[in-house]
């Protein structure tokens, strides 16, 4: 809320109390007990805003509530509910992605059950309804436009208001997507995060720290993909927003949800990552091998991070041993320091990081598995709708190529590489 007021003087909050039954009766609710749940959740909705509003100060009068009540039965909102449902019936793309976005709100509540499609029906009623009033709330609120404030992307309602299932725009309504108090874009305005860097000129960034390919400084960063991109960005005359720092087992997520539309460090290819991701132009190419302690003659566990190479080559290679986890966001070598400290028996990686490890733990003792050996490319990835971002990606790093500017830094970060 701290984050809208500083873009915007008014706010409304919109308790949909009558619309939400619906979604607590799919839910397994009765009618009684879905009444008294959505009643309760929102009156615990406004007054936690009154609360926020009170700790930030706000003028009196400048957040304010729209009841279920107040608006559900104007001329303007039976005739937008109308339509909306029209729409529903008759548009084959608005109604499947309507519904699929329902599916997801009741697969948060119980991820192993098979919802079936008369609860999915129940339930899309709340959907529609907030659609519905959605279409009014510029009239409702005497206002030119309203911007609908959320926490992460909502596809059907963008689309929505783009036009993009019946071809007519809605110009009184936008969608803000708030990530943090730093991070707010609206990605409803542009089709794709192309055309919005296109217009912008600004490219949203993911990274981590990973030795001499990320390097995070106090208030920079370096490293090899580092210096790539940033001549990505000089080339192109693009600024960028380092978005977010992601533990590897995260990329996928993060991208497909559009917060940011690169991520710089280095990402070696699994295979949920290509089904997942668009891997760009390799930069080189390591080994990786698997090792294990000098004490250990028997594998029976190996150090990975969930979701991380170390994760996926385990269940290619090691499939039957136990997985012993490092947390995500541990340093790079993290899993050399679980097998060298007899937390595990194994794990993979590339020389080099055996290397580095070895320089911080002079007296550690590592032996390489010469029979176990996978050959990684070394890559930045991008979302799978996004092929002209991949397509200029992968130009810039052609061209660097035959210029000879990738050669040069891989000498400069004296990196091993096939």
């Amino acid at each position: 809320m701290k984050t809208v007021f500083s873009q915007y003087t008014e706010a409304v909050v919109f308790i949909p109390d009558v619309p939400a039954r619906d979604t607590y009766k799919a839910l397994g609710y009765s009618e009684g007990e879905a009444k008294r749940k959505a009643n309760m959740k929102g009156n615990n909705l406004k007054n936690r805003f009154n609360k926020m509003a009170q700790k930030l100060g706000l003028k009196h009068g400048s957040l304010s509530f729209v009841n279920w009540k107040d608006v559900s039965q104007g001329p303007s909102y039976l005739k937008a509910e109308a339509d909306i449902d029209t729409l529903f019936e008759a548009n084959k793309a608005f109604r499947e992605a309507s519904l699929g976005t329902t599916r997801g709100v009741l697969q948060n509540h119980d991820k192993e059950r098979n919802w079936d499609e008369l609860e999915v029906s129940q339930a899309v009623k709340y959907l529609l309804c907030e659609l519905a009033f959605m279409s009014v709330a510029a009239e409702y609120l005497e206002a030119d436009r309203v911007v609908y404030v959320y926490n992460k992307e909502w596809k059907v309602y963008q689309d929505l208001i783009r036009g993009v299932f019946d071809g007519a725009e809605r110009g009184d309504q936008q969608f803000l997507l708030v990530e943090s108090e730093k991070n707010m874009f609206s990605p409803v305005t542009y089709g794709s995060a192309w055309e919005r860097i296109e217009k912008t000129k600004v490219i949203r960034a993911g990274y981590f720290p990973w030795l001499n390919r990320f390097i995070e400084l106090e208030n920079s960063f370096s490293g090899f993909m580092y210096e790539v991109f940033e001549e990505i960005l000089k080339r192109e005359g693009w600024t960028v927003d380092w978005v977010e720092k992601t533990g590897y087992g995260f990329i996928p997520d993060r991208l497909e949800s559009k917060v940011y539309d690169v991520f710089c460090s280095t990402v070696w290819p699994t295979a949920e990552r290509i089904d997942r991701l668009e891997f760009c132009e390799s930069l080189f190419e390591v080994p990786c091998y698997l090792w294990r302690s000098s004490e250990s003659d028997l594998i029976k566990s190996v150090a990975v991070k969930y979701g991380d190479i170390q994760d996926a080559y385990a269940d290619e290679y090691l499939n039957d041993t136990r997985k012993i986890y490092v947390p995500q966001f541990s340093d790079a070598l993290s899993h050399l320091h679980y097998v060298d400290t007899g937390k595990a028996d194994a794990t993979f990686a590339e020389p080099d990081h055996v290397e580095a490890y070895l320089r911080d733990y002079p007296e550690g003792n590592l032996t390489k598995i010469e029979s176990v050996m996978v050959p990684c490319t070394n890559s930045f990835v991008v979302g799978k709708e996004e092929p002209e971002l991949l397509e200029c990606i992968n130009k810039n790093i052609v061209q660097m190529k035959r210029e000879g500017f990738i050669d040069t830094l891989l000498e400069k970060y004296d990196i091993a590489f096939l």
